[in-house]
């Protein structure tokens, strides 16, 4: 399970080439949403006590992590020329008045940009900075990759001011996956931008192939990856609710690489799930208790268009604030 030993001999993937959750044991088993090796060791650890009744463990507290993608930093502003002209003009062929004269204003700073909450993250957040993780893209353009180009002052500018206050980490491209010269000069230049080295990744799509994904980050220097996870089911992929270290089957060797698996994601629970917002603060409930009971670091992923609270996000907010609540409930 933690070796993710099926992965590397399945085959059965979705249209990004990323691993079908439905084809995997916990899935056709029923026991994704349980953290099954978190079971086995207390099983074990009750075993041995006993034998040995005076046998002393050592263990972490429960703890969680919040982690934020920015897949597109603004919603209009600091685009460049040409995508805006081309935005705007798509626009004018589907005769979207509406959102086209939204677009003006805010390119004439009557309106302020809808994503541009980054001045209130920390009244928006409402947790200690220290257990936030934000995850930024600088790749190039492409079809699967929106994000600002880094080429954009105002842009560099945001990762970097963010920087000084949280972690960063990178949110490789889409067409890295393909391209390792791709992920190397991303990984380069955010350690440019923020002025120290890149520890921490998170793909873009949460595309994961193994053993390659990980073999490419050891490579450039990552030391902390946090991919591991599904886009479209909540719950333990590999069945643990605690950060190990890479074990490559290809090598046969442990790595320096330390996995960071989610459990769930604002994503998964809207687009792939359908569930309104008392359906998905049941389903965090549920998945945080279960980490909660195994003392695990609960991760959970959101994108900074969530916070905004608007449109397709509007009203679930709250989600994320009762998360808060059930996850420092003592």
């Amino acid at each position: 399970m933690v070796t993710r030993y099926e992965e590397y001999l399945e085959t059965y993937t979705d249209k990004f080439g990323r691993f079908n959750p439905e084809y995997s044991l916990a899935y056709q088993n029923g026991f994704l949403e349980k953290p099954i090796i978190n079971e086995w060791v207390v099983i074990l650890k009750n075993a041995l006590h006993k034998i040995y009744p005076y046998l002393l463990f050592s263990g972490q507290p429960f703890n969680y992590l919040t982690t934020i993608d920015v897949d597109v930093a603004y919603a209009h502003k600091n685009r460049g020329l040409i995508r805006n002209a081309l935005s705007a003009g798509k626009l004018v062929i589907n005769m979207n008045f509406k959102e086209l004269t939204e677009k003006f204003q805010i390119w004439f700073g009557i309106k302020p940009d809808p994503f541009d909450i980054y001045d209130n993250m920390d009244e928006i957040l409402q947790t200690d900075r220290r257990k936030v993780l934000w995850f930024f893209q600088v790749g190039k353009y492409g079809k699967l990759d929106k994000n600002q180009s880094v080429k954009n002052k105002k842009y560099r500018s945001l990762i970097r001011n963010l920087a000084h206050n949280f972690k960063i980490g990178l949110h490789p491209s889409f067409q890295s996956n393909k391209n390792i010269n791709l992920l190397k000069n991303e990984i380069a230049t955010l350690s440019k931008i923020i002025n120290k080295p890149v520890k921490y990744s998170r793909h873009h799509y949460l595309v994961l192939k193994f053993p390659e994904t990980y073999q490419n980050l050891i490579k450039f220097g990552i030391l902390e990856d946090y991919t591991l996870g599904y886009p479209s089911h909540p719950g333990f992929r590999a069945g643990i609710c605690n950060p190990f270290y890479f074990f490559d089957l290809s090598t046969n060797k442990k790595t320096n690489l330390r996995i960071f698996p989610f459990q769930v994601m604002d994503n998964m629970m809207l687009t792939y799930l359908k569930y309104s917002p008392h359906e998905a603060m049941d389903k965090l409930e549920q998945i945080i208790n279960e980490v909660k009971k195994y003392k695990g670091l609960f991760i959970s992923i959101w994108h900074n268009d969530f916070f905004t609270n608007k449109k397709r996000w509007e009203g679930w907010l709250p989600v994320y604030y009762k998360m808060l609540e059930l996850l420092n409930e003592k």
